[in-house]
């Protein structure tokens, strides 16, 4: 088995992309990760219940500081499509397990013209994964359960499904802008798992 450190993160922090734009914000105006927290919590700005805010807020304020100035500026002022396409760049980034399940079902899918994703794609991955990973392979069926569900939901988000009951993948394009900096600052590899 291998030692790689898998997350459920996804389970509490899914997409958020509404907070995600707000915390780059406020990691452009140079606040420190302990502003940010206190400006999250104090003025409610997640709009959500202090324990869901509690939850998410720690992952997402990684996603943004995983990004460099440039990519923090495109978020900020270039389109929300693209600022969609960052933020799907970042929670792959931040979480290996997500990334891999990109890299090796849905960029192998779009490789091979195999347009179709099913719930079988889904599971074989996490069975594969608990093959060789004791921590995973101890993760609870309904832990495994909502982590699926939020995967889903991150293609939805991203574009790669209509709707959540689509079994048919879109093709997604990355903003030229992007993928050439994304290129340019040695991440080809997360382009590729994008493109397929």
């Amino acid at each position: 088995m291998t030692d790689k450190v898998y997350s459920t993160s996804l389970t509490g922090a899914g997409f958020r992309f509404f907070e995600f734009k707000l915390i780059v914000n406020l990691v452009e105006e140079g606040l420190t990760d302990e502003e940010i927290r206190e400006k999250v919590f104090e003025e409610n700005l997640f709009q959500q219940k202090a324990s869901s805010t509690t939850r998410s807020f720690p992952y997402i304020l990684k996603r943004a500081r995983t990004l460099d100035d440039q990519l923090r500026k495109y978020v900020l002022e270039e389109s929300n499509q693209m600022a969609k396409q960052i933020n799907f760049y970042a929670i792959m980034k931040t979480d290996l397990l997500f990334y891999e399940f990109i890299d090796e079902i849905i960029k192998i899918k779009l490789q091979n013209s195999d347009l179709i994703y099913e719930k079988k794609d889904i599971n074989i991955f996490f069975n594969e994964k608990a093959d060789h990973n004791e921590k995973l392979a101890n993760w609870s069926e309904s832990t495994l359960k909502r982590l699926k569900s939020s995967y889903n939901r991150l293609l939805l988000e991203i574009g790669y499904l209509s709707k959540l009951s689509s079994t048919d993948l879109i093709l997604i394009q990355l903003d030229d802008l992007l993928r050439d900096y994304l290129v340019k600052i040695g991440d080809k590899k997360y382009v590729e798992a994008m493109e397929g």
